[in-house]
């Protein structure tokens, strides 16, 4: 058939013919979002290949929907992840449907091609900020990086907050490929820095060219309560004053924009002044995180404007962050990403599927493995196809940190 349209209408009468979905599966967490009408995409991995299932109301996309899913199915992760999906745009069978149409039928293309890197290792799940090399874990780094990878979480950035620990964080990333090391001053340790900080800095960077900066930012909160920032920091003395935090915070964040990589930032209670200090300075071209975003609705245009990628942590899973769950349906999807925060931030119960233990207090710590669950969680806050969530955000965390 070299006619387009003869195409379309055997697409549309083999569409007719097919078997719809069953039900337990017709769910709104495998809903394609964006799309006006219902469409429906399963994608799984069954003795090393790929099987994908589609239905949808609309006989047209039942049809090209449908079509992706078997000429797909069947192929490894690896045949898939480096296919180009326009075999539409090739035969002409896209010219006759509407903007919004086209749109869908193109993005199940991409939705299978990105679904087969999460599983070849390409994409798959991304930590996009946790701190490995924290002493909690007690030096069991092997087993815990181990679970993470086997929970499917492909990459994970490492964030220093001291000179102390930069040494540890570039040796996670020379033992394990899956980290992406950053190295920042936090601004609970600023006392700590030494009078060579900077060059300290820039060394670590020249010598671990797939680092980052972070964790990096500004604190208000550790002002209104110092009390409880000493007892958590284990700090003597006063709090950091906020000129000097502003000042360390914009010398690092120099640093990133001079050297073309991304920032890792911390914020709590200053965001107003975050975004002024981000508008009026050099910040980094690729863009910048806001680590556990918890900033109001109102400012995310803003700071997206600015080149702000947002990480949802499992801690907000917790029934009294829903105002903070709420902020994250504001986000645009090409600048949501995933963090666990380990060993901090602890998920809610019902998240947690790696419990674990600090070995010197045995107090409950956060676990890099427990990523899929957040990834789950947020999936369902915004009504997103698990598959889709994993696609996007392996997506925005390879073009915000390479």
């Amino acid at each position: 058939m070299h006619d387009p349209q003869a195409r379309f209408a055997w697409l549309v009468e083999r569409a007719r013919q097919r078997p719809h979905l069953p039900d337990a599966l017709r769910l709104d967490r495998h809903r394609v979002s964006g799309c006006q009408v219902r469409l429906w995409w399963v994608a799984e991995v069954r003795n090393g290949r790929c099987e994908f299932q589609s239905d949808s109301d609309a006989v047209t996309l039942r049809a090209m929907a449908g079509l992706w899913c078997d000429l797909a199915s069947g192929a490894s992760p690896e045949e898939l992840a480096a296919w180009r999906p326009d075999l539409f745009e090739r035969f002409g069978l896209l010219r006759s449907l509407a903007d919004n149409r086209r749109t869908t039928v193109l993005r199940i293309g991409e939705l299978i091609r990105e679904f087969a890197r999460s599983h070849c290792g390409i994409a798959g799940l991304t930590d996009a900020h946790n701190h490995l090399q924290d002493s909690r874990f007690g030096g069991y780094q092997d087993a815990v990086v181990s679970a993470a990878l086997a929970a499917g979480v492909s990459r994970m950035v490492v964030n220093g907050s001291c000179e102390s620990d930069w040494p540890e964080v570039a040796e996670l990333a020379r033992r394990f490929p899956a980290v992406v090391p950053a190295f920042g001053l936090h601004p609970w340790s600023l006392a700590e820095r030494t009078p060579g900080w900077e060059t300290s800095l820039n060394s670590w960077l020249d010598r671990t060219p797939v680092a980052v900066i972070g964790e990096i930012g500004l604190d208000r909160w550790i002002h209104e309560n110092p009390d409880r920032w000493r007892a958590l920091s284990g700090v003597a003395g006063d709090p950091p004053p906020m000129e000097e935090q502003e000042s360390l915070f914009l010398s690092q964040l120099q640093i990133a924009a001079e050297r073309g990589i991304s920032a890792s930032i911390h914020c709590l209670r200053a965001f107003g002044r975050l975004l002024e200090l981000l508008a009026n300075h050099p910040r980094p071209e690729r863009g910048f995180l806001l680590h556990s975003y918890g900033g109001p609705t109102e400012l995310v245009p803003d700071f997206v404007r600015l080149g702000a990628y947002f990480s949802f942590p499992g801690y907000f899973g917790h029934e009294r962050k829903a105002r903070a769950r709420e902020v994250f349906r504001a986000v645009p999807q090409d600048r949501l990403l995933l963090e666990t925060d380990a060993p901090d931030q602890l998920p809610p119960e019902a998240w947690i599927r790696h419990p674990l233990r600090d070995p010197a207090s045995g107090a409950a710590i956060n676990h890099p493995a427990n990523l899929p669950a957040i990834a789950e969680g947020l999936a369902t806050i915004l009504g997103v196809p698990i598959p889709e969530l994993t696609a996007l955000t392996a997506a925005n965390f390879r073009r915000l940190f390479g």
